[in-house]
């Protein structure tokens, strides 16, 4: 029977789309464990370490959606498995991004290392960046096991990292009004509190797909103190 064997077909797709996602998941979250650890330490491996993962992402990432684009073209799924697939194409953009962040992140430590500055700022940096990689953690581990329950705080999380990024932001900006943190380092640490505070958005963007994936209803966002703000770039 024709039905039954584009069923078969179609689940095969979504067997081979599960482990993609499974994969370029793991290589995110290396990607930004990696780049975060490196805020300790001046190891100048880290930045080929997290390139490579970044590329790996994308190229997975590509490969992704053309698979998705193909599966939709030619089996035209509905209801749940093309809840499936539409999730993937956005989760998967928000992973690259993760990988993309990740190598901005080491290579902003990279410098800051060889300046052999931001005494005052990388603790903080630090302590942000585990919370915000706490977040991707959780909101990955949520897509992959399908529990929307385990994000239910993940705003919340959101708005801490957010409160770090202004607290952190202002300490470095007095630091080098004080003249106790060069320009160059100041910079560096405000790119790095920048892209962390990007992260958790999209930890947050992967959280609310998972809550669309398992209810079919995509939870509303409160308005970010923030304006002028897209937790899409």
């Amino acid at each position: 029977m024709p039905g039954t064997v584009e069923r078969k077909a179609l689940s095969e797709e979504l067997h081979q789309l599960r482990e993609n996602m499974e994969t370029i998941a793991t290589l995110s979250v290396q990607a930004i464990e990696r780049a975060v650890a490196g805020l300790d330490s001046p190891d100048t491996g880290v930045v080929g370490d997290v390139g490579a993962l970044d590329r790996e992402v994308y190229g997975l990432k590509e490969r992704i959606v053309r698979n998705c684009v193909e599966t939709i073209a030619l089996h035209a799924p509905v209801a749940r498995d093309l809840r499936t697939i539409t999730v993937a194409l956005e989760v998967t953009t928000d992973l690259d991004r993760i990988g993309r962040y990740a190598k901005d992140i080491a290579e902003s430590a990279h410098e800051l290392h060889r300046e052999g500055d931001g005494r005052e700022s990388l603790p903080k940096l630090r302590e942000m960046g585990n919370l915000t990689v706490g977040m991707i953690r959780t909101a990955v581990t949520a897509y992959l096991a399908g529990d929307a329950t385990s994000v239910s705080h993940i705003h919340s999380d959101d708005d801490a990292v957010d409160q770090f990024h202004d607290d952190l932001f202002q300490l470095i900006i007095d630091g080098m009004a004080r003249r106790t943190i060069t320009p160059r380092t100041g910079a560096e640490c405000i790119l790095i509190n920048r892209y962390l505070e990007r992260l958790s958005d999209h930890a947050v963007n992967i959280g609310e797909w998972v809550v669309y994936l398992v209810s079919g209803e995509r939870p509303m966002r409160l308005p970010s103190h923030r304006s002028g703000t897209s937790p899409s770039t």
